[in-house]
């Protein structure tokens, strides 16, 4: 116990000093300055330190870029930042530019393989922080890899600082703090924005909580803003415990009456929830707390956005009438007095929201459907009447360039005695507008998929009925007097037109069928469709390779992903043999503008958790019969 008050008070007083230690490994470091104002430090990197020619500064900039790395608060990591002229969306696996004036867009860095894999989720968990004219962000470089990067804001010098496994940065004092795995990585910063070597590592005091993205709490951003860190302590077999750490002594205070989850805090008060128990607003000062908006658990219905000075922000799922809506809302830590920001309808094309809520600088940051594109959107919280869409869509579906989307809702109830079957069936698919000729044919072929899948579901809900009540009576004398229930949901979603030339049209539905257990079973049907003749193509259709040749296409580049992932383990070991044995003139396929996609669903290749695996083959490999993508007509063997 001491040794680990005697390490936890080290941590705080190497932090306190500005990481002393940096001395050690040859760094030098910061004065402390005030809390009204960070200072970059006056020494910039000399020639043999810039990371490179680029990044050096003359002494005729220096006043300049003081400047610009003059800020007026601790400035923290988020998937939003902005300058004077643009605003950055810091996505995980993409980095838009926006021009504040024409709305103009820009990607300045993406990661095309990825992109491909995870369309939905280029913004997600995405964070980011401007420092100059350079843009620290997290970056998905690999399957469950990300990696802390740096790029410029006109979109030169990418480059990868560290290995990095979370989203979390701040800036304080002249020193960037970065959460890692297991520590907080900590390093200089340059007059021009570039970093030093990393100067501390040390054990981890962060906790992370929902603000912005899941900001990280830091040590040094905690004492600074309330003269004590709070930690999430582990006692020896016991759960972790929110815990108020004395920087001078080392003593640890016990905090968790109110709960283990640090949600959000301002300078005067802390927002702490406990899962299932509710959530109190605590005073920072003496630790009291009283009953405030319940966050503890995702079926509240409230999250927890933020919290400034004056408010906290939340963000609620509401369903009225069948609609389900998003509700965001102001709350006066000071009187608890509620107001709406505004409200939101959830999409009607994806279930889940492709990037962070944000509040930033006085405004509300969130991702609104128009349609069927995705929109970087704004509100500003004081006066949200007016809502302004900040430049291009930033997920483009091609929905609105084909048709439009059909959509289908039930819920079912079925009870046999004391036995309750609820079921919810939720659909979405494409209807294509009518000025493609084939569009008759194609309607009628999607809807009867749909009317199958539903007659199927329908039948199958009776089933399980009497398997459930045996089990009911065999563990109860009093099954009779005892009432079960059991829940399933059966959802379809459509994806995105994957490949669209006006002659040919590609997408795949998401199907999740839950019946029982710790999850659905997930299930992907991919679809070829000629626009001019209505007719759904197979592979044999679109290629003119036999069955061999195909397996070892597919083989070959389901092997090559094989052997670039880092994780050995991610695979199962007969992973390359299933491909072989399973690939035929009939295996699962879309189309994209770069080739074939063959995928294979959960379990086949790769653990659940790992969900679907796809691989790209370019149409170069075969010989084609149709013409799409880069493929002409003369090279699919038909007349020009």
């Amino acid at each position: 116990m001491k040794k680990s008050l005697i390490a936890l008070f080290f941590f705080l007083t190497v932090f306190l000093t500005g990481c002393e230690n940096a001395e050690n490994r040859g760094a030098e470091q910061p004065e402390t300055v005030s809390s009204e104002e960070t200072v970059i430090p006056e020494e910039t990197a000399g020639p043999e330190e810039t990371a490179d020619s680029e990044g050096a500064v003359s002494s005729e900039e220096t006043a300049a870029l003081q400047e610009k790395l003059l800020y007026p608060e601790d400035q923290k990591s988020c998937v939003i930042q902005e300058d004077e002229d643009y605003f950055y969306i810091c996505g995980a696996l993409r980095l838009v530019k926006i021009d504040k004036e024409t709305g103009e867009s820009e990607v300045l860095w993406e990661n095309t393989e990825l992109c491909d894999n995870y369309k939905l989720f280029i913004y997600f968990q995405g964070s980011g922080l401007l420092i100059g004219d350079k843009i620290y962000f997290v970056e998905q470089w690999a399957e469950g890899e990300k990696a802390l990067s740096v790029i410029r804001t006109d979109g030169t010098g990418h480059e990868r600082v560290a290995e990095y496994v979370g989203r979390s940065m701040l800036l304080q004092d002249g020193i960037l703090y970065v959460a890692n795995r297991d520590s907080t990585v900590c390093y200089k910063v340059y007059e021009d924005g570039t970093l030093s070597e990393e100067i501390s590592r040390e054990e981890s005091t962060k906790l992370e909580y929902y603000d912005n993205g899941y900001r990280v709490l830091f040590a040094p951003e905690s004492i600074k803003k309330f003269g004590y860190a709070i930690y999430r302590y582990n006692k020896l077999e016991e759960k972790y415990k929110l815990t108020k750490v004395i920087p001078e002594t080392g003593e640890l205070l016990d905090m968790s009456r109110f709960g283990n989850y640090y949600e959000a805090s301002n300078s005067r008060y802390l927002l702490i929830s406990s899962y299932g128990e509710g959530s109190y607003l605590v005073d920072a000062e003496t630790l009291e707390g009283r009953e405030f908006v319940d966050c503890s658990m995702p079926d509240s219905g409230v999250t927890v956005i933020t919290m400034d000075e004056d408010y906290v922000y939340t963000v609620s799922k509401v369903s009225e009438e069948g609609q389900v809506q998003y509700v965001y809302e102001k709350i006066s830590p000071e009187t608890g007095e509620r107001s709406v920001i505004c409200k939101r309808e959830q999409s009607k094309v994806w279930q889940y929201d492709i990037m962070d809520t944000v509040v930033k600088n006085g405004y509300l940051y969130y991702v609104k459907e128009v349609d069927y594109n995705l929109y970087l959107m704004r509100r500003n919280v004081e006066d949200p009447s007016k809502e302004e869409i900040l430049g291009k869509a930033i997920f483009d579906s091609g929905i609105s360039e084909v048709g439009t989307m059909e959509v289908y809702q039930e819920e079912l109830n079925h009870k046999v005695k004391n036995l309750t079957v609820n079921m919810e069936i939720n659909l979405k698919w494409l209807k294509v507008d009518d000025r493609f000729p084939g569009a008759d044919k194609i309607n009628k072929y999607l809807a009867e998929d749909q009317r199958q899948n539903i007659d199927y579901e329908k039948d199958l809900l009776e089933i399980p009925m009497e398997w459930d009540e045996e089990e009911s009576e065999a563990e109860s004398e009093d099954a009779e007097e005892e009432e079960w229930t059991f829940y399933r949901y059966y959802t379809s979603e459509f994806s995105e037109i994957s490949y669209f030339d006006n002659h040919y049209l590609s997408f795949y539905q998401s199907e999740d069928d839950y019946q029982g257990g710790m999850h659905g079973m997930l299930y992907r049907i991919g679809y070829t469709f000629d626009l001019q003749t209505g007719a759904r193509l197979v592979l044999e259709d679109i290629i003119a390779s036999n069955e061999e040749e195909l397996k070892d296409i597919v083989t070959k580049y389901f092997e090559k992903e094989i052997l670039a992932n880092p994780d050995p383990g991610y695979y199962w070991s007969d992973a390359p043999d299933t491909v072989r044995e399973w690939t035929d003139l009939e295996s699962d396929f879309y189309l994209t503008d770069k080739g074939i996609r063959f995928y294979f669903g959960p379990y086949a290749l790769a653990s659940f958790a790992a969900g679907f695996q796809e691989i790209t083959v370019p149409y170069e490999e075969f010989e084609m019969k149709i013409p799409v993508g880069n493929v002409s007509e003369a090279t699919a063997g038909m007349e020009p």
